[in-house]
């Protein structure tokens, strides 16, 4: 039983860092310089990405401007 637990554990865990470390390489790149349309959407895109992949509020931002 000990062992189950340490198990779901670890699995756990490396399953989270996967999704954050995965949703980085899944963001696209803001190209629309002043056109605001083309900023909402790039926007859209990156939130749908991050519920997807479950991302904490506080990863949200240095992610965001990786790629902005």
């Amino acid at each position: 039983m000990l062992e189950d637990y340490y198990q779901l554990k670890l699995h756990t865990r490396h399953k989270r860092e996967r999704k954050v470390k995965d949703s980085r390489g899944d963001l696209p790149y803001f190209y629309g310089k002043e056109e605001v349309d083309a900023y909402l959407d790039w926007e859209m895109k990156v939130e749908q990405l991050f519920a997807c992949h479950q991302v904490s509020e506080e990863r949200k931002g240095p992610l965001a401007t990786l790629r902005f």
